[in-house]
């Protein structure tokens, strides 16, 4: 049996970030050309774009019922921050594709947040000297020693870095993922608690947030985000412990077994088991580079 608490808590890294938009070819254009992310691959109406490592952003052409325009940083519940070697060449390469660029201020080191063409912001930060190590960025050995088959990421761009989720009690929701997720606390920074997803990636509770409506489906929600987990099932009885209201049923693919989750806020998170080939459910396949990746670098860890 996994054991999901501690340091061992199954959190595998960050996943996918989803965002739904209705023009997903003009869309997908911004976010490959305008802030450089390449295209993994595509199922139209689906668009994976490569966010470094084994991080990706899928874009959906799909109008949700509920969308979110909500354009201030300060208040969007669930932000996406892209790390930059060089903000002043990223926010050029952003604003040259028809990114809209919106007042923010500085928290963790300089930052620039950019609208695309359906209104939905993306942050970009450039971490400065002022910042801890071990916020900075991705942990040694995971950014830039790994390519899923597509171009590169532009010289100026490290990786997708962080998720902001803006919530009215910062101190409930941090414990929600400290102590029932089990994301790996690494302390307050700027007036927010800052966690670490696996080895890639930063999810900071931040207050600002606004009541949100719990969904009956995912696809109401244009915003989510889904991180990797090592054995789903033992973090279903984990869950289940700790009363966990679910977004939905479990949702049982080929390759893989998700389930979308409430905080306490009523925020949604998905949480995701990629199988190995040899334990696909119905049909063979090759894998994708990024899972394979995924799992090799989980069971490396020390």
């Amino acid at each position: 049996m996994s054991d999901l608490t501690g340091e061992n808590n199954g959190v595998m890294s960050g996943g996918w970030y989803m965002r739904r938009c209705p023009d997903g070819e003009a869309v997908e254009a911004f976010y490959r050309d305008g802030l450089g992310l390449p295209i993994i691959r595509k199922h139209v109406p689906v668009w994976f774009l490569w966010g470094g490592g084994t991080l990706a952003f899928e874009l959906k052409a799909d109008k949700a019922p509920r969308p979110e325009r909500i354009i201030e940083p300060d208040a969007h519940p669930l932000t996406p921050i892209l790390l930059t070697r060089d903000l002043k060449a990223a926010l050029a390469r952003a604003q040259a594709a028809g990114g809209k660029v919106v007042p923010s201020r500085d928290v963790m080191g300089r930052e620039a947040f950019v609208l695309d063409g359906d209104r939905q912001i993306t942050g970009l930060r450039q971490v400065d000297e002022k910042l801890p190590h071990h916020l900075a960025t991705p942990l040694p050995g995971v950014a830039g020693d790994f390519n899923p088959g597509c171009p590169p990421l532009p010289a100026d761009l490290v990786s997708w870095h962080s998720v902001v989720r803006r919530v009215r009690d910062v101190a409930k929701v941090a414990a929600f993922y400290r102590d029932v997720i089990g994301f790996k606390h690494l302390g307050a920074h700027g007036g927010r608690e800052v966690f670490r997803i696996g080895q890639d990636m930063l999810l900071e509770i931040a207050p600002g947030g606004s009541p949100q409506v719990a969904p009956v489906d995912r696809g109401e929600i244009t915003n989510s985000w889904v991180s990797r987990v090592a054995d789903h099932n033992a973090l279903m009885r984990r869950l289940m412990h700790h009363k966990v209201r679910l977004a939905q049923d479990v949702i049982q693919f080929n390759s893989a077994r998700l389930v979308y989750v409430l905080d306490p806020e009523d925020q949604v998170v998905g949480l995701e088991e990629r199988y190995p080939p040899e334990k696909y459910q119905w049909a063979s396949r090759t894998p994708f580079p990024e899972d394979t990746e995924a799992l090799r670098r989980f069971a490396a860890r020390p």
